[in-house]
């Protein structure tokens, strides 16, 4: 009896962060008719601020190496590299040939390379696409024109005339196409606290449309995707320091799948992305995917499992979805802890346990493939230092083992085989 209850306790102890896991929770993000808000999402706490989309043209990266600038593709926004796009032909520049520039697109896997940032200089780590970083000024220095269009022939002559290496502060200028109508105009940074500074050019003002950067996950939006053919696609880009993984399988249990140690967490901004669901033409409706989940690890070190349940489509721009906590921060800062390794394996006469001493009581479980526990060890606590403890396998039999380090709240498990 005594040895059943131990077993209990054993098995509620390694279990105690699936126990303490909150459930499933339904959630949805409305993006308004015809997709035309952008929607900040944060797993925590829900939807941070919804901004309408078509209000900038221009997004300035802050706080980051490469001098990012962003295009508004979800608002149709085009930009065009004038041939040659030398800084020294602005007075000439004009939209002669147009449909045979290159158009340039927002990179769809990383924050870090807008369309302005596409005709960099093959292995000049200084080329920042539009300009020029400069070792003395620490500024980067514009060196492309650019066309830009804004409407159906409504195109703008624009370069980016400097971004301050301290102040993050970018100066530009732009005219229309016949040199008319030129302003110059700084878009001024608030610091560090935001990814990007928003600018219209119809307006000529800096728009204030994105929250605390440390606040939010997901941006619900439109946007470029590069793979298909440049299409405009509605779907979830994650936040700066976000990482997601997504794991598929025809005939997958969404609810219950929890599996994520061993996947790998990308930082490909669309790994959700927007192929989470279909348009069935048969059915005339959207049809969301039930083969995958996806693990996002938010910016304070949390893994939420979601996956999707339902989507509107253009009538309300509705996307449904389920989220849960798997596994807050302090759980695995405190499993690191934990963590061991066991050699050799497979092993005959005796096996060897490197970990890392701790502060807290740790004590050492072999079980075997019955759950039966059938020893135990007090475990030297020096915190910090790498330990070693032996153990004399020469009475076991042969099989498959299970051996677990506690610490009275969490435990890890690893298996080993006894041979001969």
């Amino acid at each position: 009896m005594k040895n059943q209850l131990k077993i209990v306790i054993l098995l509620f102890i390694m279990n105690l962060p699936n126990f303490m896991k909150a459930q499933s929770v339904a959630d949805s993000v409305e993006m308004k008719a015809g997709y035309a808000y952008d929607v900040y999402y944060s797993l925590k706490n829900g939807i941070v601020d919804t901004f309408y989309r078509s209000n900038w043209d221009i997004a300035f990266g802050i706080g980051r190496r490469t001098g990012s600038i962003l295009i508004n593709e979800g608002k149709g926004i085009e930009l065009y590299l004038y041939k040659g796009g030398d800084i020294n032909d602005w007075e000439t520049a004009d939209t002669v040939g147009i449909k045979t520039w290159p158009k340039l697109f927002n990179a769809d896997s990383s924050w870090e390379w807008g369309a302005f940032n596409q005709n960099v200089a093959p292995g000049d780590d200084f080329d920042q696409g539009w300009g020029i970083y400069n070792m003395i000024s620490h500024n980067v220095e514009g060196d492309s024109i650019y066309f830009i269009k804004l409407g159906a022939a409504d195109y703008r002559k624009i370069i980016i005339v400097e971004e301050n290496g301290f102040t993050n502060d970018y100066t530009i200028k732009f005219s229309n196409v016949d040199g008319s109508n030129e302003h110059q105009d700084v878009a001024y940074s608030d610091g560090l606290s935001r990814n990007f500074i928003y600018y219209s050019l119809n307006t000529k003002d800096t728009i204030d449309r994105e929250p605390v950067k440390s606040s939010w996950d997901l941006l619900f939006t439109k946007y470029a995707e590069l793979t298909q053919g440049n299409y405009i696609v509605t779907g979830a880009l994650q936040n700066i320091g976000c990482q997601v993984a997504e794991y598929h399988q025809q005939g997958l249990d969404q609810e219950t799948y929890n599996e994520f140690s061993s996947l790998e967490f990308q930082s490909n901004i669309s790994e959700i992305g927007y192929d989470w669901k279909f348009y069935d033409m048969g059915q005339g409706k959207w049809t969301i995917s039930d083969t995958s989940v996806y693990f996002v690890k938010n910016l304070a070190g949390d893994i939420y499992k979601l996956y999707f349940t339902g989507f509107s489509g253009s009538s309300t721009g509705k996307a449904y979805f389920k989220k849960e906590l798997i596994e807050p921060a302090s759980v695995h800062k405190i499993q690191a802890n934990l963590n061991f390794s066991i050699y050799p394996i497979p092993a005959a006469d005796q096996i060897t346990f490197l970990y890392t001493g701790s502060n807290e009581k740790q004590s050492l479980m072999i079980s075997d493939i019955s759950g039966k526990q059938i020893a135990s060890y007090n475990l030297n606590h020096s915190n910090g230092t790498l330990l070693t403890q032996q153990i004399d396998l020469s009475k076991l039999n042969p099989g498959l083992y299970f051996a677990s380090i506690c610490n009275g709240t969490y435990s890890i498990t690893k298996k080993f085989i006894k041979t001969k």
